[in-house]
């Protein structure tokens, strides 16, 4: 054991053969993870976008409302229901809307044409289509509480703004009682100004 072992001539060659093996393994970990971080740099600034452009007033449940109904008034227009008087109207949207249905005095010149029922967001509402002198009417009953709007809200008209609206001009009238809150979108301007005065003398 004193004697002294020269090492395999070799050996430098050997070892740097284990180096190298394990080398090209610690590159690819370190471009995986690189990608991976401009993966998510690239996702988090696509999100940031969006919510710049869309999320105008998240904290504010009155906007979001009037965007959403606004939506719903100039992109759709089926009906699952029609009929030609409010009280008609009610009995007909009543069955397929899980709380109660109740139509307000929108103004002598306005007329029902039938309804359905639907969803804001993830909410059940009740949507009705009324024909005015100057246009189309919608009509939409929601609860509340579903949505966080203020209780016993006076008539007020809010006109959507942000980006999701631009294009489409027309204001939302808001009012409503208790539990329940009615929203109006109004083709015409007038329409929708009758409608105000109808309801605020209700």
């Amino acid at each position: 054991l004193a004697a002294e072992v020269p090492p395999p001539a070799d050996l430098t060659t050997r070892l740097r053969a284990i180096a190298d093996q394990h080398a090209p393994r610690a590159g690819r970990e370190r471009r995986r993870i690189t990608t991976l971080a401009v993966a998510l740099v690239l996702v988090v600034g696509v999100a940031w976008g969006w919510w710049a452009a869309h999320g105008e007033a998240p904290s504010d449940p009155v906007a979001s409302v009037a965007l959403l109904a606004l939506n719903d008034h100039l992109d759709t227009h089926d009906q699952k229901v029609y009929a030609s008087d409010p009280e008609a109207l009610r009995a007909a949207l009543q069955p397929h809307i899980g709380f109660p249905v109740r139509v307000p005095e929108l103004g002598a010149a306005l007329r029902p044409v039938g309804g359905r029922p639907c969803t804001l967001g993830s909410h059940p509402v009740a949507f009705s289509a009324w024909r005015a002198p100057a246009g189309r009417v919608t009509l939409i009953q929601m609860r509340r509480a579903d949505f966080g709007l203020p209780a016993d809200m006076a008539p007020q008209v809010v006109t959507p703004s942000g980006a999701a609206a631009r294009g489409r001009p027309l204001d939302v009238l808001f009012f409503g009682q208790g539990d329940t809150v009615w929203v109006v979108v109004a083709d015409d301007a007038d329409d929708l100004r009758r409608i105000r005065q109808a309801v605020s003398n209700s």
